[in-house]
């Protein structure tokens, strides 16, 4: 994965930390997005989807935890990280099941932070490939009851989807 590629929003409500991953997130060539709150999270995911989510988990764990999910809900393969300063096991199991990708304790370590990431983006791309390729799979060789998958077939295919938005 080329890093300079990847997009990642940063929310954290602390300055020192959201400065300090963020300054470390861009000499990795990450590009970075910081943001201090959660508020209004999704309202900013739904004008730019990065490619990742690093989200301040300190705070209320059950508001926390409810964002999370609703990220899932509506990017299903968008990795959301959660950074928290104290979390029980309990804690992170339900964050797994509500969605997050991963959990970093804080203060972040940020030679665990770039693995995390990295294996974080790497799992999102590779979601995207493999929708993306289930949906040209299920687009080829099949046109109604016809099966074929021979370059000769997809020739046929497109004239007979050309041809059968016409009135001739």
């Amino acid at each position: 994965v080329d890093v300079s590629e990847v997009r990642v929003l940063l929310v954290d409500r602390d300055p020192m930390s959201r400065k300090q991953i963020g300054t470390w997130l861009k000499e990795q060539s990450y590009s970075v997005d910081p943001a201090a709150d959660r508020d209004g999270l999704l309202e900013r995911l739904s004008s730019d989807v990065p490619d990742l989510v690093l989200l301040d988990g300190d705070g209320d764990e059950a508001d926390v935890l409810r964002l999370v999910q609703d990220v899932k809900s509506r990017y299903e393969h968008l990795p959301v990280v959660i950074m928290t300063s104290g979390i029980d096991a309990s804690a992170v199991a339900e964050g797994m099941r509500k969605g997050a990708a991963d959990f970093i304790s804080k203060p972040v370590d940020l030679t665990r932070l770039g693995i995390c990431v990295r294996n974080a983006v790497d799992m999102h791309r590779l979601l995207i490939k493999v929708n993306q390729l289930q949906s040209q799979y299920q687009k080829r060789g099949k046109f109604h009851n016809i099966i074929g998958i021979s370059p000769r077939m997809q020739t046929i295919y497109s004239i007979i989807e050309n041809v059968g938005d016409t009135d001739v």
